[in-house]
């Protein structure tokens, strides 16, 4: 019941991200466990992606000129340690 859980948990993650992200995201988007979080600028996401990395939380940056942040955890994770890591996110895109 991977499918059905990843829709679950990725739209508690999507709604708990559209709600704690600051100023500095323009839009988040997302399907199930597929997030992208578009912020205002290059240099911002890629901010973001290294301190998500110092604590733990791994992010590529995509999309147009690298500012979309995608999260793509694995089907299984729990739901409050994606919660853990939107929150590392919104302390740095307040």
């Amino acid at each position: 019941k991977l499918v059905e859980r990843s829709a679950s948990v990725g739209a508690h993650a999507l709604e708990y991200a559209r709600e704690r992200l600051g100023a500095s995201v323009r839009e988040v988007r997302g399907l199930g466990l597929m997030i992208g979080i578009d912020c205002k600028n290059a240099e911002v996401a890629l901010r973001a992606c290294n301190r998500a990395l110092e604590q733990g939380f791994i992010l590529l940056p995509s999309g147009e000129g690298g500012r979309v942040l995608s999260i793509t955890p694995p089907l299984c994770i729990d739901q409050s340690l994606l919660s853990e890591g939107i929150d590392v996110l919104a302390r740095e895109l307040g």
